[in-house]
């Protein structure tokens, strides 16, 4: 339709200040997961209608008040545009879900990423992932070569592949296909594509509420972005067969310089965490004497121990039947936090006040 109707009493009439839109509605019989879906409409669907702009958005994903038009702002505004992504916000429900702590700390990262890490790597201008839940596409750049090779051609590789046919690291890779759409387009040969974050576009989603949820989502997501991560660094070389100017690609080799770093601390975080709990806790126990020191040895063996009990839980499929032990072990990591921050706060101190009285 070209105009949208309003119905009163009977008469019919145009409606003023709405925009119409046409829609077509399509249901699969079976349940083929979301790169299925995504195939039907890039390779069937887009075919038909030639589309300019692609938005994506996960059902249950609510956009804001003009969201759409600033993701499709961008594309208009930036020729070479060949994604695009808005600001994720879990649903608080007007703050009311963030009496819950699993919120809220979700809540906080959302935040510190579309603060700090989407606006870093849209400056240089490679995003490493655009969240399936909203973002956009310029169809056109998704588009394959001649050969059959090209950003669609990766993006659904991973739909045939089951079992036997994928190993280890690629059937891991291919959890988070966003990434591996993203640097392809970026990196797609004779082209100089470039992705963007659009700040005033923004979308609100439901997060996870319990731990057996939480965990469920973040290890599909660890996986597929941690092998993702992997294959993009090792192919970064594949820029040099774009068309970006020179400045361009020595920006994206200093991003992937910096997400190598990132990598390599996130490797080693579960041990830094660990050295820095033992330094700190017997730093303390030489302030504290008898008291510091049965702290110090009950905590490094509860420690070790959670940390076993955890490798061990993770290796089940089932989050939902070890729910109790997850909370158990949520609570242990924050007592832990809390006694860290005392141990710094009082360390501090003490080393201040001991200066002081050293000089005089």
């Amino acid at each position: 339709t070209q105009m949208t109707l309003d119905i009163k009493k009977g008469v019919v009439g145009v409606k003023k200040g709405n925009t119409p839109v046409q829609m077509l509605f399509c249901l699969k019989e079976k349940n083929q997961k979301k790169i299925n879906s995504h195939r039907w409409f890039f390779q069937a669907f887009g075919a038909v209608l030639d589309p300019n702009v692609c938005v994506l958005i996960d059902a249950g994903t609510k956009p804001g008040k003009d969201s759409v038009y600033q993701l499709w702002k961008a594309f208009d505004l930036e020729p070479m545009c060949a994604g695009a992504c808005g600001e994720i916000k879990a649903m608080l429900v007007h703050g009311k879900k963030l009496l819950n702590p699993l919120v809220a700390t979700q809540n906080f990262e959302y935040k510190m990423s579309n603060i700090l890490d989407k606006p870093l790597e849209s400056a240089f201008g490679f995003i490493s992932v655009l969240p399936g839940a909203f973002s956009a596409y310029r169809y056109v750049a998704l588009q394959n070569d001649k050969t059959g090779q090209g950003p669609l051609e990766k993006y659904f590789a991973g739909e045939k592949m089951h079992g036997a046919n994928a190993g280890i690291f690629t059937a891991n890779m291919y959890l988070a296909e966003d990434r591996i759409l993203c640097f392809e387009l970026v990196s797609k040969r004779n082209c100089h594509w470039i992705l963007q974050y659009v700040k005033s576009a923004t979308g609100e989603t439901d997060v996870p509420t319990t731990m057996a949820e939480f965990i469920s989502q973040r290890r599909r997501w660890l996986n597929g972005s941690f092998f993702a991560a992997v294959y993009a660094l090792a192919h970064s070389f594949d820029i040099f067969r774009s068309d970006h100017s020179f400045l361009r690609k020595t920006m994206f080799l200093v991003e992937f310089v910096y997400q190598t770093i990132s990598m390599i601390f996130a490797w080693f975080a579960l041990g830094n965490f660990f050295l820095v709990f033992r330094i700190l806790t017997a730093s303390l126990q030489n302030e504290l004497g008898t008291a510091g020191k049965v702290l110090f040895i009950v905590f490094e063996w509860l420690y070790i121990a959670v940390l076993i009990t955890c490798f061990i839980l993770s290796l089940g499929n089932r989050p939902q039947g070890s729910n109790k032990w997850y909370m158990s072990m949520v609570y242990f990591w924050g007592i832990i936090m809390a006694y860290l921050m005392f141990a710094s706060i009082f360390i501090t101190v003490r080393s201040v006040q001991g200066q002081i009285e050293t000089n005089g």
